[in-house]
């Protein structure tokens, strides 16, 4: 293919030649011919990299992964103590389970889905991921303060104070929610063309 450039509008080959014809750009080698927006179909194997929303589901996953280990409940008064989401799990609050579990499974939908295709067919699955730790820690913390509520009542003086761990996880349902709805999504791309000189 010596001498054989490309007109960067049209695509066409031409041999021996500076300028497309029809055009008036200047020619191309063919590994410089600009890419179509288009030019990445939906089934395109994607890198694993940041790239089509991906990012936020990401840094959603390992903040909810992040909050498990932070101070869930606080008590302070006749009884004082804090346990992290981690020590409610592993004493009566088995469905905390559910928040390191839906975050693991968060990246593995990010791992296995490798396709834009493939990530935008997961995004209402990708949703019901993100909220679910938040609602998952709701409940429990409604369940915390109406147990705290009857031992005030029994013993008084026992407030309930939620910690970080709690908010972090209603924080990290942001950039988790937001990237599930747009999930496959590639940020739209410019090209310049280059005019030869009359």
């Amino acid at each position: 293919m010596a001498g054989v450039r490309f007109c960067p509008f049209c695509r066409e080959s031409f041999e021996d030649s500076d300028t497309c014809p029809e055009h008036g750009l200047r020619l191309v080698e063919f590994l410089d011919l600009p890419r179509e927006l288009d030019e990445e179909p939906g089934h395109a194997w994607l890198p694993l990299a940041l790239t089509h929303q991906r990012g936020f589901v990401l840094l959603g996953a390992l903040l909810t992964l992040v909050a498990f280990n932070l101070p869930m409940a606080m008590l302070s008064g006749q009884i004082e103590g804090d346990n992290s989401m981690w020590d409610m799990a592993n004493a009566r609050e088995k469905t905390l389970w559910l928040v390191p579990m839906v975050a693991l499974a968060q990246l593995a939908t990010l791992y296995r889905r490798r396709t834009p295709d493939q990530l935008r067919s997961v995004r209402l699955v990708a949703v019901l991921f993100a909220v679910a730790p938040s609602i998952t820690v709701a409940a429990t913390m409604r369940g915390v303060a109406e147990a705290t509520q009857l031992m005030s009542d029994r013993l008084g003086g026992v407030e309930l104070a939620f910690g970080w761990g709690a908010w972090l996880t209603f924080a990290a349902a942001l950039p988790a929610l937001w990237g599930a709805l747009r999930l496959g999504m590639s940020r739209k791309r410019s090209y310049r063309v280059e005019v030869a000189p009359d």
